[in-house]
């Protein structure tokens, strides 16, 4: 990795010696940046270009890089000022980036991005859209800051579908994609290998006026009994909406039978498709107990599939 005295010491290797000792001049008669100090002109005066880098870092430090772009200005070298910016990020974009490392919200994330295109850098954006195309992105350890590029990259694309899997089927991206989830009508998280966390997760924005969700698949997921209890809790909210559910292979038994029927007894209005096949645990008595609510004429729920009924 390129440290920042090489890349100070590569730019004064492109100036003419004639740059270099207009540069120097700059340096010894504090024509840098206001309020910092000018280096003794008896220390540059034979000093070859390492040593005006070591010089420079001593006296300006974290600033060194600013002072060097107010200098290429001034002695007119726009040309490698263009490749250092290029180089050496604004600190404005530091500070950004800086920022999207931590935990923010999904909106607070978005805006700090739209304030990194205004400041014409696209390079977090970029990186995933590349992952992205080249498929490398489930393989790639992601940066804090990458993760919330791609929900960025993910929301401004208005997808109506979203597939965890064209991702990474883990519970980790599902956790960091959940602004994602809740922004989407029709969410796969078929066989992503997600637990309780992602559960209490998903209940949570199945409950929120705010969610989308219109058709939801946890196929292939350990759901089990324990789990559908804790969804359980969003399912029968009136903030949900969700018109189709697929749960096949999700280890249930007949008490989860319960707590769908309790569900959609809270909330009846709205689930059309309720998938539970291959849960081989689930009983006649369960799905009987389902079945009786069908009865009921504020139940909507159109198609119902279980082991039980094959």
């Amino acid at each position: 990795m390129t440290t920042p005295k090489e890349i100070l010491l590569g730019t004064l290797e492109d100036l003419e010696r004639e740059d270099v000792e207009k540069f120097k001049w700059h340096l010894k008669n504090n024509g840098s940046v206001e309020g910092l100090p000018a280096i003794p002109g008896s220390k540059l005066e034979n000093a070859e270009r390492t040593k005006v880098v070591d010089l420079m870092f001593e006296t300006y430090s974290i600033n060194t890089f600013e002072v060097t772009k107010n200098l290429l200005g001034r002695i007119n070298r726009n040309d490698l000022l263009e490749n250092l910016n290029k180089t050496i990020p604004e600190p404005k974009v530091q500070y950004i980036k800086k920022k999207l490392g931590g935990k923010l919200s999904a909106e607070k994330s978005i805006n700090l991005f739209h304030c990194l295109n205004e400041l014409d850098d696209c390079s977090l954006v970029e990186e995933i859209q590349q992952s992205l195309r080249s498929g490398r992105l489930s393989k790639d350890e992601l940066s804090p800051a990458q993760w919330s590029a791609l929900v960025f990259i993910l929301l401004s694309s208005n997808l109506d579908e979203f597939d965890l899997q064209k991702y990474s089927a883990s519970e980790k991206a599902f956790l960091k994609l959940l602004p994602v989830v809740k922004a989407s009508k029709k969410v796969l998280l078929r066989d992503c290998k997600l637990s309780k966390r992602s559960f209490e997760a998903l209940s949570e924005i199945l409950s929120s006026p705010s969610n989308h969700l219109r058709e939801l698949d946890l196929s292939s997921n350990k759901l089990q009994d324990s789990g559908l209890d804790l969804l359980y809790v969003g399912l029968k909210s009136p903030d949900c909406k969700l018109e189709t559910l697929r749960l096949w292979y999700c280890g249930l038994s007949g008490i989860s039978c319960d707590y769908l029927a309790a569900a959609l007894k809270s909330n009846p209005s709205h689930l059309r498709e309720l998938d539970l096949s291959h849960n081989n645990k689930l009983k006649d008595p369960g799905v009987k107990h389902l079945c009786g609510f069908l009865e009921s004429p504020e139940c909507k729920l159109e198609t119902l599939r279980s082991v039980s009924m094959f």
